[in-house]
């Protein structure tokens, strides 16, 4: 939108002051020497030029206004929105009640527990080969949030595993801290090849290491889009999530993921591979969430 706006007032400036200057030279109100050899007729025709330039860009701007205006319109009553990206178009145009215009002008898009993965499925669908998507989560290895991945969290990973499939490059940075890591590393071991086995590569960090902007959760969609997470600790439970495509948002959370990338111990690994049906992946986390987490749950 802004292009049409620049566009109109570049015409419009120049056109206004070409036509002045040369209709003041028409009138002998302005001598310049560089004009000095041109006929009245000349001057004339060249300030008829600039009025023609000052139309042109008055025309823009009216153009530039009404496009505007129905964005707003479209907006405001609950339609599509020429101006955003094609996933966050499909994701509003199933989910209206998300199509806030305070929201869209800040180029963001608020999620609930049930619209969320409908919105993950349409940006990850929108990513090709060679893509890359990084995401963190704060597992929290003492409380049985960390259950998550091997029961409701499965539908996010299957997303994560068809898109892997098209060459999309996944990654999951776990934040944990340095007492979790010694006592459930059984625990987070299940974790990374659960990831794995989804087509996830994963990585740990240590909570203790990171600053404080670094320890929400996040997933940046290549150079696309940002997910945040809002986690309230009583509760146990995400309160607010939003998707942004706004490029002041995608450039704070690269520098989080180049700091947080600082941090990674890479001596943990895990012995995992990507498998070749996703049926395998579900039946690994009912095997995990019986055994690794029962037992992890019972320790003292």
């Amino acid at each position: 939108m802004d292009k049409y706006w620049k566009s109109a007032i570049a015409f419009t400036g120049l056109g206004g002051v070409g036509a002045f200057v040369f209709w003041s030279l028409y009138q002998g109100w302005l001598q310049l020497g560089i004009f000095s050899k041109l006929t009245s007729e000349q001057t004339f025709q060249i300030m008829i030029l600039f009025l023609c330039l000052t139309f042109l860009g008055l025309i823009v701007l009216v153009l530039a206004y009404l496009k505007s205006s129905h964005s707003r319109t479209s907006v405001d009553s609950g339609g599509y929105h020429p101006d955003l990206p094609d996933p966050i178009a499909a994701y509003t145009k199933e989910f209206p009640e998300f199509l806030r215009k305070p929201d869209i002008d800040t180029q963001c898009v608020h999620t609930s527990r049930e619209s969320f993965f409908a919105a993950v499925r349409k940006i990850l669908s929108s990513l090709g080969a060679g893509a890359e998507v990084i995401s963190t989560d704060n597992l929290s290895l003492e409380r049985n949030y960390v259950k998550y991945w091997f029961s409701e969290g499965l539908g996010y990973l299957e997303l994560n595993y068809q898109a892997a499939k098209r060459g999309v490059r996944i990654s999951r940075i776990l934040i944990v801290t340095k007492a979790e890591f010694e006592k459930h590393k059984g625990v987070l071991d299940a974790v990374g090849s659960l990831q794995a086995m989804s087509g996830v590569t994963p990585y740990v960090v240590f909570y203790e290491d990171l600053p404080d902007i670094c320890k929400r959760e996040f997933v940046v969609f290549d150079n696309r889009f940002v997910d945040e997470a809002i986690y309230d600790m009583r509760s146990e439970m995400v309160i607010d999530n939003y998707i942004s495509w706004s490029p002041e948002k995608l450039n704070q959370f690269r520098e989080k993921i180049e700091l947080i990338r600082s941090h990674i111990d890479y001596s943990w690994k895990v012995d995992a591979a990507m498998s070749g049906e996703f049926t395998d992946v579900r039946q690994f986390a009912n095997k995990a969430l019986q055994q690794v987490l029962g037992n992890a749950s019972t320790r003292p």
